[in-house]
């Protein structure tokens, strides 16, 4: 009966990706599912319950992170920073979405045969290149995917599946980044970056990097380039975006950071205050406090505050100096989960794959908050489905 039980969840998850695949990424904006993401999510961890309660209350990483969860909704709604209990409760719904996602596919281990790796590449292949094809006919980079940075990072999302369920061939490298060189018709500035990235640990990477002055010399190269690729981005939004007086949302988010870390030490203001969604919907105290009530795009009302979420990191400060540390810890254990995996199996392709995502996360979130979108979950069942590894 156990392995019964095993095979089906093993089935299902995999019909689950597949389903994803299509609905919760490639037909999200064309159908407007914009709650597929929210139910798979509450979907899985109920699953992760049903079949593995033992593996997920054994983790002392996950207990943590409940205890860490409950203890932040407890002190937003005693702090009561922003007075609107439904406003609270929401974001942290949100806020913990990526995390309770990682952790249940972590617990529920998915196993998957050759056949359905290779239907998922097939599938992940085939849904680019018809991407790619709708942009191409309808001229119009809005066109089914609603906007051009979904459109770039649906086909990271794809070439991240290509990649992980391919074998670490030079020609499946080389497909992943054809993949993702697809993008390159949206125009946006973040995408050169990631493409770098993606080139120099795909096809540079040879074993282990290691901190020493030709890394170091070598990351500034690649920085430098980077940032010469996308200086317009930088100077609209790190020099005059700052501005007080005519500045641009997302950048003045990010300026008031060390002033709220500071005032609100060492917790932050909590759940529902600063850059995220709900705090904008039921408005928070704290726009007004620090003088971002009148900037285009933060405003209080309906469709005024489009631009309220426009980053993950200034979503961080809700939670302080502890809530930084922990998104630090958080992804360092990951590293460090990935280099055993490396030194037990062998493979560098483990290790590609955790840099290549890792980078493309820390790149994205600067910008948008892709990690909590419908865009996040394929990268965290990945990287929960690759450090299993570790256990086998």
């Amino acid at each position: 009966m156990q392995w019964y039980k095993k095979y089906s969840l093993n089935r299902f998850l995999y019909f689950y990706i597949l389903f994803y695949c299509v609905f919760g990424v490639f037909l999200y904006n064309a159908l407007d599912w914009s709650l597929i993401d929210e139910f798979s999510v509450f979907f899985i961890f109920i699953l992760a319950c049903l079949f593995r309660i033992r593996k997920l209350c054994r983790n002392r990483e996950f207990i943590f992170f409940v205890l860490l969860y409950i203890f932040y909704l407890t002190y937003s709604l005693i702090r009561k920073v922003n007075p609107s209990l439904l406003g609270v409760i929401l974001d942290s719904l949100q806020q913990i979405k990526p995390y309770l996602f990682f952790y249940s596919i972590y617990a529920i281990n998915p196993q998957f045969t050759q056949s359905n790796k290779k239907y998922i590449c097939k599938i992940s292949l085939i849904l680019s290149i018809a991407a790619f094809l709708l942009i191409v006919i309808s001229g119009n980079l809005f066109f089914c995917f609603g906007h051009p940075t979904h459109y770039y990072n649906l086909l990271i999302n794809y070439a991240l599946l290509y990649f992980y369920f391919s074998d670490f061939t030079f020609k499946n490298r080389k497909i992943t980044l054809l993949i993702i060189l697809l993008g390159l018709i949206s125009l946006k500035g973040k995408l050169y970056g990631e493409i770098v990235s993606f080139f120099c640990f795909l096809f540079c990477v040879k074993r282990k990097i290691k901190i020493n002055l030709r890394t170091v010399i070598y990351a500034i190269i690649l920085i430098l380039l980077t940032c010469y690729l996308i200086w317009d981005r930088i100077n609209l939004y790190i020099i005059s975006g700052v501005d007080e007086e005519n500045g641009i949302a997302r950048a003045l988010l990010y300026l008031r950071i060390p002033q709220i870390l500071s005032d609100y030490f060492p917790f932050g203001p909590g759940f529902g205050t600063y850059a995220n969604y709900f705090s904008g919907e039921y408005y928070s105290p704290l726009y007004e406090e620090y003088g971002l009530h009148k900037v285009w795009g933060m405003q209080e009302g309906e469709g005024l505050h489009n631009f309220i979420a426009d980053a993950y990191y200034p979503q961080l400060v809700q939670y302080g100096f502890v809530g930084f540390l922990c998104f630090i810890l958080f992804w360092k254990r990951r590293y460090y989960n990935v280099v055993f995996i490396l030194r037990r199996t062998g493979s560098i392709k483990s290790y590609v794959f955790f840099c290549s995502l890792l980078v493309y996360i820390l790149i994205e979130c600067s910008t948008a908050p892709t990690i909590q979108t419908n865009l996040g979950l394929i990268p965290m069942f990945l990287l929960a489905v690759q450090e299993n590894q570790k256990v086998i």
